[in-house]
């Protein structure tokens, strides 16, 4: 009798096994590997992961044909690259500015300083170029849909940076979280931009309240001309002294323009365009 109940006893955990691989071999099966559908799904877990670079790629992949998600993605890819753009500028300029303030080894914090302006500067024309790819996908449509959670961050001051500005070059995982921190930072405020709360995170989170946000047309166009604008900058006379492609931002910030209504916020970003273009030209 005992060993009836002890063969009872094991054969228990046996059936529950069985019971659950029964189960999940009848959950649906998740999207095919190598679809948009694979892709875009994997987008939102690098999303969630704070894997932005995995992000975007994922989000290439889904854009590579015309599918139910390629606006989407296009999107949000734009807006995931508007982020690091602003990211890896500001900490080009804070370790640009430590050099200057250590007058007796700036090399050190100037070459972390052009590192991050060549990021910059990737990121940069992939976002000239995605635009360009939306601006054609989009163009009938007047609500866009950033199907994102919006992105978790510490807004308050990264204490780090005043020491970088003052000329101290920081240990390798010192640099790590502030790079880290800069970017959450920097991806929450394009976010709040995109769908027409710039600087404002509580307002921006509301919208994405469902999980998700649906922007109207002439307000996602008139925060990418903003980001032309700043990625304009980028290759002004005093950081990447390149006349060509500020025009080639500038332009491509006047044509989203023409998307939206004119009003005082648009004759003040095309008057900033053609300032910032004057200034490219003069040698």
């Amino acid at each position: 009798m005992p060993g009836y109940k002890t063969r009872i006893l094991l054969a228990v955990p046996l059936v529950i096994t069985l019971l659950v691989l029964a189960a999940c071999s009848s959950a649906p099966p998740g999207p095919k590997a190598g679809t948009p559908a694979f892709f875009w799904q994997a987008a939102k877990e690098t999303w969630a992961a704070k894997d932005y670079m995995k992000t975007l790629d994922h989000l290439a992949q889904v854009a590579r044909t015309e599918n139910e998600f390629t606006t989407d993605a296009l999107a949000m890819r734009l807006v995931v690259n508007a982020g690091l753009v602003r990211a890896y500028m500001d900490l080009a300029e804070n370790y640009e500015t430590g050099a200057r303030a250590n007058v007796f080894k700036p090399m050190p914090l100037r070459k972390v300083s052009s590192d991050y302006m060549k990021q910059a500067e990737i990121r940069a024309l992939d976002f000239g170029e995605t635009y360009l790819k939306f601006a054609k996908a989009a163009a009938n449509q007047t609500n866009y849909k950033l199907d994102f959670a919006f992105p978790a961050a510490d807004m308050t001051e990264i204490r780090e940076i005043k020491k970088i500005v003052a000329g101290s070059l920081p240990d390798e995982a010192t640099m790590a979280s502030v790079e880290r921190r800069k970017i959450q930072q920097s991806l929450a405020l394009s976010v709040a931009a995109a769908v027409g709360a710039p600087n404002d995170i509580a307002k921006a989170q509301a919208a994405f309240a469902s999980g998700s946000a649906e922007v109207p047309r002439e307000t996602f166009i008139m925060a990418m001309a903003n980001n032309l604008y700043d990625q304009a900058t980028l290759f002004s006379r005093k950081k990447l002294d390149n006349p060509q492609r500020v025009e080639l931002f500038v332009n491509e910030a006047k044509d989203a323009l023409k998307a939206v209504k004119e009003s005082k916020e648009t004759k003040s970003l095309v008057a900033k365009l053609d300032k910032l273009l004057k200034e490219s030209k003069e040698r």
